[in-house]
């Protein structure tokens, strides 16, 4: 996006904050776009053409766990982290628009840390994120990539992430 933006003048700045906070506040016009935002993210926005990258997400659980995820009912008797105001595909978002009791939001300035934390900690049962999201934090967190393993089938419906506009 520099190099793109560059090119006709415009230079850009990037500002990692809490998901539901950057679309408010995008939307309203404090900050210009989005990076890595599905349709889904940000109805009403101003998307490109192409896309920037493919959406992937897995349930992942702890390498020792005996659970996997195989559709809504293997969700009973568990506790999922979820991002709060993500979007992870139409199954899962519509579980959560539910309120389905298994999906505990999580929300915060670093909440994928917080759920990596609750499911080491056995206060979740593993939570749902992109394996290249998981990899690269957990490098940053110098823990290793094995202590996890994804248990589900790919749950993205709707693959397509791009630096989307705010509406104005």
């Amino acid at each position: 996006a520099r190099e793109i933006f560059k090119k006709e003048g415009h230079s850009i700045d990037y500002d990692l904050m809490n998901w539901a906070r950057a679309v408010a506040d995008v939307r309203e016009g404090k900050f210009n776009a989005l990076v890595g935002c599905s349709k889904a993210d940000a109805v009403g926005f101003i998307f490109p053409k192409v896309p920037i990258g493919i959406l992937v997400n897995y349930y992942y659980a702890l390498a020792e766990s005996k659970w996997s995820y195989t559709g809504v009912d293997s969700l009973k008797s568990k506790m999922i982290g979820v991002i709060n105001e993500y979007s992870y595909g139409d199954t899962i978002d519509e579980q959560i628009k539910k309120k389905n009791p298994a999906l505990k939001l999580v929300s915060g300035s670093d909440p994928l840390l917080r759920l990596i934390q609750m499911t080491e900690s056995k206060r979740l049962d593993g939570f749902i994120e992109n394996p290249l999201v998981l990899e690269y934090n957990l490098g940053l967190m110098k823990k290793d990539i094995k202590k996890f393993k994804a248990v589900s089938p790919n749950l993205a419906n709707d693959p397509d992430l791009f630096i989307s506009f705010a509406p104005g």
